[in-house]
């Protein structure tokens, strides 16, 4: 990337300003820099004018893309594509809203709105849990009753 960055500065350079950008990055290994990979490029991106940015909710205990979305290797863990998918999608709800003008689409409407959905969706879970045990507990009941 610093090769590229390097050999085409003189090309790029104005064009990129005010354009949005996020950062993805994969070692060998974790512990291998990848954090460390992630805050450069951002920093190398916001020299070029591009707008950054992370993501600070949590897509796992212990697993965010706050510098961007990162893992070792390819990512094959859920959680490892969950944050790429999350960083992905940050990026076109910016886009949205920044270059189509879809306010709409704003990441705190937008994340509100599908943490409001998915508390909906864990209320609904309990409760049909909480009848199916009543409804075990009573048959039980009407088993020892017999």
């Amino acid at each position: 990337m610093k090769r590229f960055w390097d050999q085409n500065s003189d090309k790029i350079w104005s064009k990129t300003d005010g354009k949005i950008a996020c950062a993805f990055s994969s070692s060998g290994g974790y512990g291998g820099g990848t954090e460390t990979a992630c805050l450069s490029m951002l920093i190398v991106l916001m020299n070029f004018g591009f707008l950054t940015f992370g993501v600070t909710d949590y897509v796992a205990t212990k697993f965010t893309a706050h510098y961007g979305a990162i893992t070792a290797r390819a990512p094959r863990d859920e959680q490892e594509k969950d944050s790429c998918r999350r960083l992905g999608h940050r990026l076109c709800e910016w886009i949205a809203v920044y270059v189509l003008g879809r306010k709409d689409l704003h990441p705190l409407l937008t994340t509100k709105a599908n943490e409001h959905q998915a508390e909906e969706a864990k209320q609904k879970k309990r409760a049909a849990r909480k009848e199916n045990f009543e409804k075990s507990r009573k048959e039980q009941h009407q088993e020892d009753s017999s």
